[in-house]
C-alpha cells in the first residue's frame, strides 16, 4: 500500500510516523488502514450503451431461440456419438393359432403292429394302441421372451453421420454468431436513433425558446409604436409551428425508446438513460480494411456447408462398404408358459449387409453431391464479393458523413453568429421580421443537420463493423 505514494512522499510520511515513536510494523499497518480509507477509483466504467447491449444479448427472445436450436444440435451430436455403443432391448411374443398348414405323422400305423405283437408275446396290454398325429405349423399357446444385445462392428455410415452432426453443430454456432452480431448492431443503431431523436427534440425546444423570445420582443415593439401587428401574428404562427415540431420530436423519441426496449426484451415504456455520444477523432483509422469480411460467420456457414456436402459425398462413395454387426439373444420359449431349464436358451450371431448393385443410383447420388459442391462454391464466391462491396460502400458512406459532420460544426457556428447579429438588429428595429425568422431557421436547420450527420456517422460505423464482423464486445 505504500506504493500509493512516490519515493519522496513515502519517505517523508514514514519519517513523520517514526517520529511519533512507531516501529516499522506499526507504520506499515497504519499506512494500510489509511489506504483503505482512501476513495477508490473505478478502473473501467461500463457505458450505458454497453449495458444495453449486454442486456439484449442475455434476454433477447430471438437470440434465445437461436441458442435453443444450438442446444438441440448438441443433443443430436450426442445421439450420433452414442450410435457406436451397444443397444439392449427386451422383446417377446405370445401366439395363439388354429388351422393353417400341418404335417401328418403316421405314428399309429408304424407302431401299433409292433405294440400288438408285444402284447401277444407278453399276454398283456402293456402296449396300448396310439393314434396317428397331425401337427400344425403355427404354434399355439406359445411364448418367446428374449433380451437382444446388438453392437455395430463395421458401419461407415455411423462415422459419417457423427461427422455431419458435428459440422451441423458448428453451423448452429455460426447461426447464433450471425444473430448475435446483428443484435449488437441493431441495439447500437436503435440507441443512436434514440439519442438523435432526443437531441432533435432539444433543438426544437431551443428553437421554441427563441420564438417565444421573439414574440415578446415583437409585442414590446408594437407597444412602443415601433412594430406592426403583423409581426406579432407571424411570431405567434411560428411559435405554433415549432410546438408542433416539438410534439413530433417527442413522438419520435418515444418510438425509438420503444424499439430499443423491444430489442432488450424490456417493457416498451421503460425509461432509457441518455449518454452523450462523441465521434472519434481518427475515425478513418477506426474503419479497418473491408477485405476482412472473410471473418463474417455467414462465410463460415458456407464453408461448413461445403464440408458437410464433402462428408456426404464420401458416404455415398462408400456405399459398397459392408455393414457388420453382432447380436446376442438370451431368452426363454415354450408352450403353456412353461419356464424351465429346457425353455431357456442363448443365441448369438453376426449380421452382414453389403450392397452389390443399386441400379446406378449411387453414381447418380455422387454426381448430385458434386453439383451441390459447385453451387456452394459459387455461392461462397458471390457472398465474399457481395460482403466486400457492402463493406467498401458503407466505409465510404460513413467517412462522407463524418466529413459532412465536420462541415456542419462550422456551419452551426456561422449560423449562430449570424442569428445573434440579426436578432440584436431586430430588437433595435434595424432588421425585419422575415430576416429574423430566416436567421433563426438557419440556426435550427444547422443544428438539426449537425445532429443528423453525427448520428449518421455513428450508425454507419456500427453498420460497418457489422459488415466486417467486428464485435463491439
Amino acid at each position: 500500500m505504500l506504493m500509493l505514494f512516490n519515493k519522496l512522499e513515502r519517505g517523508r510520511f514514514l519519517a513523520r510516523l517514526s517520529g511519533l515513536g512507531l516501529n516499522t510494523v506499526s507504520v506499515i499497518a497504519l499506512a494500510f488502514v489509511l489506504a483503505l480509507m482512501l476513495p477508490r477509483q473505478e478502473v473501467h466504467a461500463q457505458g450505458v450503451l454497453d449495458t444495453y447491449v449486454s442486456e439484449g444479448l442475455s434476454s433477447n427472445l430471438v437470440l434465445r431461440e437461436r441458442q435453443l436450436g444450438l442446444q438441440r444440435g448438441m443433443l443430436g451430436l450426442q445421439n450420433a456419438k452414442r450410435l457406436f455403443l451397444p443397444s439392449v432391448a427386451l422383446s417377446g411374443s405370445y401366439t395363439l393359432a388354429a388351422g393353417g398348414r400341418s404335417i401328418a405323422l403316421p405314428i399309429g400305423d408304424l407302431l401299433n403292429p409292433v405294440y400288438s405283437t408285444l402284447n401277444a408275446l407278453t399276454q398283456s396290454n402293456a402296449f396300448p394302441q396310439i393314434e396317428n398325429v397331425k401337427e400344425q405349423f403355427l404354434p399355439n399357446n406359445f411364448y418367446d421372451l428374449k433380451v437382444r444385445t446388438t453392437v455395430p462392428i463395421v458401419n461407415s455410415d455411423i462415422i459419417h453421420n457423427r461427422n455431419i452432426q458435428t459440422q451441423g453443430m458448428e453451423m448452429k454456432e455460426a447461426e447464433v454468431d450471425v444473430y448475435r452480431l446483428e443484435l449488437v448492431k441493431e441495439i447500437r443503431v436503435a440507441y443512436y436513433r434514440y439519442m438523435m431523436a432526443l437531441e432533435a427534440k432539444d433543438i426544437y425546444a431551443s428553437a421554441q425558446n427563441l420564438v417565444e423570445q421573439n414574440l415578446r420582443v415583437s409585442k414590446s415593439l408594437l407597444e412602443n409604436g415601433k412594430g406592426l401587428p403583423a409581426q406579432v401574428m407571424r411570431a405567434e404562427s411560428e411559435l405554433e409551428q415549432v410546438k408542433a415540431q416539438v410534439t413530433q420530436a417527442q413522438s419520435d423519441v418515444a418510438n425509438a425508446a420503444a424499439y430499443l426496449n423491444f430489442l432488450r426484451n424490456q417493457p416498451l415504456d421503460s425509461p432509457i438513460t441518455a449518454e452523450p455520444m462523441a465521434l472519434p477523432q481518427d475515425l478513418a483509422a477506426q474503419l479497418e480494411d473491408p477485405s476482412k469480411v472473410g471473418q463474417r460467420p455467414e462465410i463460415h456457414q458456407l464453408g461448413i456447408a461445403l464440408k458437410m456436402n464433402e462428408e456426404a459425398t464420401q458416404m455415398e462413395r462408400q456405399f459398397w462398404v459392408p455393414r457388420i454387426g453382432a447380436f446376442v439373444d438370451l431368452g426363454s420359449q415354450a408352450f403353456n408358459f412353461d419356464v424351465s431349464k429346457n425353455s431357456l436358451y442363448a443365441m448369438g450371431g453376426i449380421q452382414l449387409d453389403m450392397p452389390l448393385w443399386a441400379g446406378g443410383r449411387d453414381q447418380t447420388d455422387i454426381a448430385l453431391r458434386a453439383q451441390t459442391a459447385r453451387e456452394l462454391e459459387n455461392k461462397l464466391a458471390q457472398a465474399q464479393q457481395g460482403f466486400q462491396l457492402a463493406a467498401y460502400a458503407k466505409r465510404n458512406t460513413t467517412l462522407a458523413a463524418y466529413e459532412s459532420w465536420k462541415s456542419t460544426e462550422r456551419q452551426v457556428q456561422a449560423a449562430e453568429a449570424y442569428y445573434r447579429l440579426i436578432d440584436k438588429g431586430f430588437a433595435q428595429g434595424a432588421f425585419s421580421m422575415i430576416e429574423q425568422v430566416d436567421a433563426r431557421n438557419q440556426v435550427t436547420q444547422a443544428n438539426l443537420l449537425r445532429n443528423i450527420r453525427k448520428y449518421e456517422t455513428l450508425i454507419g460505423w456500427a453498420e460497418y463493423r457489422r459488415e466486417i464482423a467486428q464485435s463491439f464486445e
